[in-house]
């Protein structure tokens, strides 16, 4: 599921492990633990709609933007064809969704306000 949250960097950073591909329009439900492609680093989120490339969650992030302006590829080629692609609202919900099932770390609290920023990012 998802990894070890701490707090830090303004929020609660988790770290995406066990999700499916939230790029729009993939079918591929594959977990995946998300890496950056630019650094190799591991992919945290925070309860702010925040996503952050970083050696750990209270490291600094070498590349942090909004999750609607993040771009996605997991390993269906016949889909991405090498391409990135950001995710809709309700394909990341869902993927994560699907990740936090199993998964006791994150409060109802933190899930809420996540699913409410992205609202406002995504403009829902």
């Amino acid at each position: 599921m998802f990894g070890f949250m701490n707090k830090s960097i303004k929020g609660d950073w988790v770290k995406l492990e066990q999700m499916a591909c939230p790029a729009a329009g993939c079918l591929s439900k594959t977990p995946v633990n998300w890496v950056c492609a630019k650094d190799s680093m591991s992919v945290f989120v925070n309860e702010y709609g925040k996503i952050k490339c970083a050696e750990s969650s209270t490291s600094k992030g070498t590349h942090i933007a909004n999750i609607c302006e993040w771009s996605w590829k997991c390993s269906n080629i016949t889909y991405h064809k090498g391409e990135y692609i950001k995710a809709d609202f309700e394909g990341f919900n869902f993927a994560l969704s699907e990740a936090l099932k199993f998964s006791d770390k994150q409060s109802s609290k933190w899930i809420s306000k996540l699913v409410l920023s992205l609202g406002e990012q995504y403009k829902k």
